[in-house]
């Protein structure tokens, strides 16, 4: 089933969308503003996202749409009150698939989607998910890790915690994604706190890192953590 993210901050739209999305098929769930977005993907996939362009606060989506095409190639179809052709056009050369005025019926939305799909389902998935560090490779399709061409060899919840720091590309990403998508059932909150520490120190153990100055994946205090694009050698 197609999953579909929508990034509006009016409540009642946002609502009204998704309940009609669903109705036509759809897997899709909803966020406020565009700042949310990295995190969500990393936390959720997508197979499109249904982007707004203008926020109360944060960044609009025309940064948001630039910054997500620094890491990834899912769908984006703008849906904005905006028929300016100089915005249609800013839209499209940041990396937008499609733009769509508001208002619109939910059956032109629905074909658009699927013409997005039909488009660009070859490139996005014959693409080579590999996210590279150095001597750091992490393959997304295969759910593999190699470090100076030799497998690493990784629990589930180790290769899920890289996969998240990959795909992040260098963004942080927070104790609580982590806890939300490797824990979600399990303990207290205290706890998972303890056990996110153990878990990454294991991890940099099997990266071979120097546990005092590590190179490959990065602590940022009370916060969470960050993929080392730039190691040193």
């Amino acid at each position: 089933m197609v999953q579909l993210l929508v990034v509006d901050d009016e409540p009642h739209f946002r609502n009204t969308l998704l309940k009609a999305l669903k109705g036509q098929g759809y897997r899709a769930i909803g966020i406020p503003n565009a700042d949310l977005l990295t995190s969500t993907l990393v936390i959720q996939r997508s197979d499109v996202v249904l982007l707004d362009l203008t926020f109360d606060s944060g960044m609009n989506g025309l940064e948001a749409c630039e910054r997500l095409r620094q890491w990834s190639s899912v769908p984006v179809l703008v849906i904005s009150v905006s028929s300016d052709e100089a915005t249609k056009v800013q839209a499209l050369s940041v990396g937008a698939d499609d733009y769509l005025v508001k208002p619109f019926g939910i059956l032109e939305l629905s074909a658009r989607i699927q013409a997005i799909q039909r488009r660009l389902m070859p490139r996005y998935s014959a693409q080579n998910p590999l996210v590279q560090v150095r001597d750091l490779t992490v393959n997304l399709h295969t759910q593999s890790v190699t470090l100076c061409g030799e497998a690493i060899d990784l629990t589930r919840k180790e290769y899920k915690l890289l996969e998240m720091l990959a795909v992040a590309q260098g963004e942080l990403v927070t104790y609580q994604m982590l806890m939300d998508r490797i824990w979600p059932r399990e303990t207290y909150e205290k706890d998972k706190g303890s056990a996110i520490r153990s878990l990454v120190k294991r991890l940099r153990q099997k990266l071979n890192e120097d546990l005092s100055h590590p190179n490959y994946i990065l602590t940022q205090s009370g916060m969470g953590f960050r993929l080392n694009m730039n190691p040193r050698p």
